[in-house]
């Protein structure tokens, strides 16, 4: 699904030249998960940005699905880390917005709109606004917007970093199961070891700015519901603790 070999991102400003990306190279199956995780600043959102085709100056090959990444795929949805829901707009509409700017009529986003709330128990909230719902709520709302635009690729940039753990834990569960139902691909961008371990089939260590890929663990154990009470879970997480402090440690054998 994913191609990326020897992605380099740098920008310039006026007062200095940023090297964002040093060289990054991975690959992520059709239907698979994958998480990206490492230091702040290290370009792990910028990474995101080109996948998603909004970032076009960069050095290197980035295919999605076969092509060449491009602006405007119309599969890609991306949830950004303030969830970029419209304050002024309830929850319906906020669900339905990529659905009504891409000129679907009416009939058909109200159809689809309703039942991708109903699944992710949000229907009752639908006349309420942003402001009055919970960090977790909201976070729910920006998914529902995603899975109406029926994306195949789904990425994710820091999407439970403000929640509380109980609420983080629910949504990361909550995530499995649209991952399982639907059999999109996902990527997402982490600050945290045990989701990063729980959610991803694969794990991209990046190295301090500029990012260079430090590690790529494959990471079977992802994807059940019961994977955080494993003892391997645990051996993962250690892992990947060793690799962000630049130690050097064995794969665990899953």
């Amino acid at each position: 699904m994913i191609a990326v070999e020897d992605l380099r991102v740098t920008f310039y400003t006026p007062a200095a030249t940023v090297a964002a990306l040093g060289g990054v190279s991975f690959r992520v199956a059709r239907g698979d998960t994958c998480a990206v995780i490492g230091p702040s600043g290290c370009g792990k959102s910028t990474l995101l940005y080109v996948l998603a085709g909004l970032l076009r100056n960069f050095q290197g090959r980035v295919v999605v699905a076969g092509e060449a990444v491009k602006p405007g795929r119309r599969r890609t949805a991306l949830i950004l880390q303030d969830y970029g829901l419209l304050p002024w707009k309830n929850v319906f509409a906020n669900a339905g917005l990529g659905l009504e700017l891409r000129g679907v009529p009416r009939a058909e986003r109200e159809a689809r709109v309703t039942r991708i709330l109903r699944e992710l128990g949000l229907y009752e909230l639908r006349r309420l606004f942003p402001g009055q719902l919970s960090g977790g709520q909201r976070q729910r709302v920006a998914i529902a917007r995603a899975l109406a635009l029926d994306p195949d690729l789904l990425l994710m940039d820091e999407p439970f970093s403000s929640l509380d753990a109980l609420t983080r834990e629910a949504l990361q569960d909550n995530l499995l199961e649209i991952w399982h139902r639907t059999g999109c691909t996902i990527v997402l961008v982490t600050h945290s070891i045990e989701e990063a371990a729980f959610l991803g089939r694969q794990v991209v260590v990046l190295s301090p700015r500029p990012g260079r890929v430090v590690a790529t663990h494959l990471n079977p154990g992802a994807g059940k519901s019961s994977w955080r009470q494993e003892p391997e879970f645990h051996c993962v997480c250690s892992f990947l603790r060793q690799q962000l402090a630049g130690g050097v440690a064995d794969a665990p054998d899953l």
